[in-house]
């Protein structure tokens, strides 16, 4: 009976252990990947010694995100209906340069949402690790962009028309202005033409 029990524990025991083939390792930078908004940048990782790995599945996923796969590569080609809608048509492998152990990734046209850890995972060598991308802030995540685009020509419009509505009310105060100003001249200038009339036929009554 204890043979049985030692028998199933040793089993239980083997397969839980992680599945390797040779002495292969899953090799990230361990540095940041610093990029901005908009670059592509790669993210390397890579099998060393190198194996093939074309026949195997990648799996590139980003934890924290739902759903979290990011690039997932299986029986040769990518399988969209798992990836994150975020990444649609943005990401790649070096297809070519799978059986020299190659599994690095592509990301083009990065967005600031894309900063954080992604995790690279080979299932059939139950091999893993991660690496993390930072987007620089001093530049303009296009993603974000429309929209502060679109205020700022609103506001640009704004003011245009504000500093031309200024200006026709100004010209319009001006040419009321002088138009008050013509008015004044003439009633005054009729009042002494009628005083100096006046006057002169005062004058002539007198006389006769």
């Amino acid at each position: 009976m204890h043979v049985f029990i030692w028998f199933g524990f040793w089993l239980f025991s083997l397969y839980s252990l992680p599945v390797t083939t040779g002495q292969s390792n899953l090799i990230c930078s361990t540095q940041p990947i610093v990029a901005h908004a908009g670059d592509d940048v790669i993210l390397s990782c890579r099998l060393d010694p190198p194996i093939s790995a074309s026949s195997r599945t990648v799996e590139w996923t980003k934890p924290g995100l739902d759903p979290e796969y990011i690039h997932v590569h299986q029986d040769g080609r990518l399988v969209y209906q798992s990836q994150n809608p975020l990444y649609n048509y943005r990401t790649a492998l070096f297809v070519d340069q799978l059986i020299n152990g190659n599994v690095s990734m592509k990301i083009f046209r990065v967005k600031t949402s894309d900063a954080g850890k992604y995790k690279c995972f080979l299932p059939s060598l139950w091999k893993e690790t991660f690496i993390e991308l930072k987007i620089e802030g001093d530049f303009m995540d296009p993603s974000s962009c429309t929209p502060c685009v679109a205020i700022s020509v609103l506001l640009g419009v704004l003011f245009i028309l504000t500093v031309v509505l200024w200006v026709w009310k100004w010209r319009q105060s001006k040419t009321g202005e002088r138009k008050h100003l013509l008015n004044l001249f003439s009633n005054d200038f009729l009042s002494i033409i009628l005083i100096v009339m006046t006057t002169n036929r005062d004058d002539h009554h007198k006389r006769e």
